[in-house]
């Protein structure tokens, strides 16, 4: 380890010390340590004890840093690690709050993560904590997004104003005639690291000039028929544009696209021992991507479905379903409001989906156990559940539908006893307590909620944060196999945080018979715009408007919550 992997190490430890708030004449040390450390001109001899102590430390300092650089850990930096929740970590990432702040933060809203953060910012929450103000609670939003930006990789969300910029300067840049978006955003992958075009143009070198004049963006290197750069303010998000003449735009544009994977598998036809990557190379000029998949005997794939994995069963099949599209989406599922962490009224959530031309919402608030994001009590419950019917008389044939995302316990239970949950028209289950599991004991409390006669919909199943959390391992087969058994739908939680359940599993969930919900998990009007993420997802995999629990219509889906609920009345 250099000395400034030791010294990230230390800080580090200094600044858990403090969220656990220990006795500060046993941080002092450290600190101590950690002043000495950044002072060194030059590296620490790390081979032995005795070279670490002659650059100044004490023997029994010197001796931690020995085992910090020789296994990556040491006794109060292991301990300290294991007894704080591992998103904790990345909050104390956040430039601009320290380590007291974020321990005000654990203790009074009970966030353990970015994600929780966010929300709670969102929600306003943070701004009403003492010594933080609605300053710091704009700075911390400002830079969980840095956080996140300067990574290397964004979020389809992160990455989408780059590329609307990107299209608009395309669309009167010097002498373009066409262009398509190809790579990553055409196939909508989860993250993005680089936006790729494919472009025809009149003069390739008035273009270039024109794209190295550009105030906003920088080229890193050029080729006759390539231009790469990067956005000056976010020199992690590549650009790459490929040029194309009109005769070999729709072969560029096909290869840019697809994954080797995707290419490389073996044409259909009977008989053939070429792949579409051969078949693609073996002409210039293709007049459209679709006479590509006919020359290779194949069904049509969408530019989402180019990824190289669940082809070769739509291949033998003949055929590729025709994927949900965003206007199938009949009505909006996981919806928070003011009544726990959302920041807009249940009427403001309401009005905004019927204005947007949506049938039905469903409002599914955090349950009593969520405390830190205001989750109800029995006695809300009701309170939201008698505004409901006055909204419902006020706004028909519009409706919302009485849900709550119930926290799924430790043990698998739902957070409210019988009585309370058989007043909610459906249930959405999902963990958001004690994340750090093993896969045994995730998968078995998944299978608890799934086995409650209550439970509609599971959500966010993993509790995954893209480029933040990996969520706890599941066994996939065991959930879906048992969401089938029980009749229990799943999310596509269409936060692009989120994107859970993983689109790669849909396929096996599609074949299982199951539901599947796209829900943006809005915790404002403005959220509603992440349904577009989950449908981006649900159309890789071919999911259909059929499969798709909120596509029915609102009378359909309320004979389902009916039909699902009335078993329930008498137990």
């Amino acid at each position: 380890m250099s000395n400034k992997d030791i010294l990230k190490a230390m800080k580090l430890l200094v600044a858990l010390m403090e969220l656990h708030d220990a006795d500060p004449t046993l941080i002092k040390p450290f600190s101590n340590a950690i002043y000495r450390l950044d002072q060194l001109s030059e590296e620490l001899p790390t081979q032995d004890v005795v070279g670490i102590q002659r650059a100044g430390f004490s023997k029994s300092m010197a001796a931690k840093i020995f085992d910090l650089a020789n296994s990556q850990t040491f006794e109060e930096h292991k301990s300290y690690i294991e007894k704080t929740p591992s998103g904790l970590l990345d909050v104390l990432e956040i430039k601009g709050i320290g380590a007291k702040k974020v321990r005000t933060l654990w203790l009074e809203l009970q966030i353990e993560d970015l994600e929780a953060l966010r929300d709670a910012c969102e929600a306003g929450m943070v701004a009403k904590l003492k010594g933080f103000g609605e300053k710091t609670q704009k700075l911390i939003l400002e830079n969980i997004s840095f956080m996140n930006v300067s990574s290397g990789k964004f979020l389809l969300s992160e990455a989408e104003p780059y590329q609307a910029f990107l299209e608009a300067y395309l669309q009167t840049a010097v002498g373009v005639e066409r262009w398509s978006a190809s790579g990553q955003w055409r196939r909508r992958t989860e993250t993005i690291d680089t936006l790729s075009f494919v472009v025809q143009v009149v003069s390739r070198a008035d273009f270039f000039a024109s794209l190295n004049s550009s105030e906003r963006f920088s080229c890193t290197h050029q080729s006759p028929f390539i231009w790469e750069g990067h956005f000056d303010e976010t020199p992690a998000l590549k650009i790459i544009i490929h040029c194309a003449d009109s005769e070999s735009f729709e072969k560029t544009l096909f290869l840019e696209t697809a994954t080797e994977a995707h290419l490389f598998l073996n044409a259909a036809a009977e008989g053939s021992s070429k792949n579409l990557y051969q078949i693609v190379k073996a002409k210039k000029t293709w007049e459209s991507e679709e006479a590509i998949y006919e020359a290779a005997n194949w069904p049509h794939f969408l530019p989402e479905q180019r990824e190289g994995l669940f082809e070769e069963d739509w291949i033998k099949a003949g055929s590729v379903p025709v994927a949900l599209q965003k206007e199938d989406i009949k009505g909006v599922l996981h919806l928070h409001s003011t009544y726990s962490d959302g920041a807009d009224s249940l009427e403001q959530m309401a009005l905004h989906a019927k204005n947007m031309g949506f049938e039905y919402i469903g409002i599914t608030d955090h349950s009593q156990s969520s405390f830190y994001a205001n989750g109800m009590s029995e006695g809300r419950v009701r309170q939201q559940q008698q505004e409901i019917d006055l909204l419902n008389a006020k706004l028909a044939p519009f409706r919302i539908f009485k849900g709550i995302e119930v926290d799924i316990l430790n043990d698998g239970s739902l957070d409210y006893d019988m009585t309370i949950l058989n007043t909610f028209d459906f249930t959405i289950a999902s963990i958001h307590q004690n994340l750090r599991m093993p896969i045994e004991k995730a998968t078995e409390r998944l299978l608890g909620a799934i086995e409650n006669p209550h439970t509609t919909i599971m959500g966010h199943l993993t509790g995954r944060l893209l480029l933040r959390r990996e969520g706890y391992p599941v066994d996939y087969k065991r959930i879906i196999d048992a969401c089938a058994a029980h009749q229990v739908g799943i999310e596509i939680n269409a936060n692009a945080y989120r994107l859970d359940l993983d689109w790669r599993w849909l396929p096996y969930a599609i074949k299982k018979g199951i539901w599947i919900s796209i829900n943006p998990d809005a915790h404002t009007t403005k959220g509603y715009q992440d349904i577009k993420y989950g449908v981006a997802m649900a159309r890789k995999a071919a999911l259909q408007s059929q499969q798709t629990l909120n596509a029915l219509s609102c009378t359909d889906i309320a004979r389902y919550f009916e039909t699902r609920k009335s078993p329930l009345v008498n137990l």
